[in-house]
């Protein structure tokens, strides 16, 4: 991330900040155990891998979140995007143990501002989701700090 930081700082090329929470992450592992938590994490993990480009950063981000930095990607085309992906992730059964996981996500996204740093962006994004799962809302959270 900080290479790309420091590429849009000389180019000014633009990227996007995408956070994917997994809502209800808490309680697969209360009625399955952290090897299901390990299961959907990587389950996800591979359906990202598998649907970006190279030269995109996926990073998982605290037990219930990932974060993703979308080089070159202006808010527009990150928004289709994460339509996308979040499509992909709602139509991939995953099953644990034989028991069907039925994921609550919510996503947030955010283009990062010539202005601020990284970090001030994430927290912006983080602040959204915040706000929008506290009103029981999964829908795409589209910030510009």
């Amino acid at each position: 991330a900080k290479g790309e930081l420091i590429r849009y700082e000389m180019t000014n090329s633009k990227f996007s900040i995408v956070l994917i929470k997994i809502k209800n992450l808490n309680y697969y592992i209360d009625k399955y155990g952290l090897k299901c938590s390990d299961y959907i994490n990587k389950e996800i993990a591979k359906l990202l891998v598998d649907n970006t480009r190279c030269t995109d950063n996926i990073a998982k981000w605290d037990d219930d979140k990932f974060i993703l930095l979308l080089t070159e990607t202006i808010l527009v085309k990150a928004k289709n995007f994460v339509e996308r992906i979040k499509e992909i992730i709602i139509d991939k059964d995953i099953f644990f143990n034989g028991h069907l996981i039925e994921l609550d996500l919510i996503f947030g996204l955010s283009e990062i501002d010539k202005e601020m740093k990284i970090e001030d962006c994430i927290k912006y994004t983080s602040e959204l989701m915040r706000n929008k799962e506290v009103q029981g809302d999964s829908t795409l959270l589209i910030g510009s700090p």
